[in-house]
């Protein structure tokens, strides 16, 4: 859960630095990250 939470946060930052960019990696890492919650 740590590393879908950081490849977020690492994507996000990266789509802030570069706007457009990194947008399917991004919600591929959200979608990670989601799917791995409890509940």
């Amino acid at each position: 859960m740590a590393a879908a939470e950081q490849a977020v946060a690492l994507y996000e930052e990266l789509g802030a630095a570069g706007p457009g960019k990194y947008i399917a990696e991004t919600e591929a890492a959200r979608k990670l990250r989601d799917s791995l919650r409890p509940g």
